[in-house]
């Protein structure tokens, strides 16, 4: 049942896209990120289950279309996520982007907070 659960959160786009842009955070090796650098590589990504370039909307009924900057912050304000005015830690020109605590942080409470099934056995009552 757990596995279930498991399977359709992660199919979710709004979920998906957190744990893509840690993957491309993490190899990348950044901690800071523009958001139009996300977007630009979530379309590249080549992991199984991201069709960010066949994007089908939040239900999945739309037209298949690379996902565009409006729909990617529309995904992650799902998640209390909105792109900020960022200054690189060395200097540099500020842009707009995410910071990656922020998708780790989204992920930890997404967990926290997804119901547990617990399946409780009846034992028949004595005679």
């Amino acid at each position: 049942m757990t596995w279930l659960f498991e399977k359709e959160k992660a199919e979710r786009p709004e979920v998906l896209i957190l744990h893509h842009a840690l993957i491309i955070m993490d190899t990348l090796e950044l901690d800071l990120i523009p958001s139009r650098v996300l977007n630009r590589e979530l379309l590249r990504l080549d992991v199984p289950e991201a069709r960010w370039n066949r994007y089908r909307g939040p239900g999945g009924g739309e037209y298949a279309h690379p996902l565009t900057l409006d729909e990617q912050a529309k995904l992650l304000r799902k998640s209390v996520i909105v792109s900020k005015l960022l200054r690189p830690s060395g200097g540099g020109k500020p842009f707009r982007g995410y910071r990656r605590e922020w998708f780790v942080e989204a992920l930890r409470k997404r967990d926290a907070s997804a119901p547990t099934a617990r399946l409780r056995l009846v034992a028949p009552e004595p005679d």
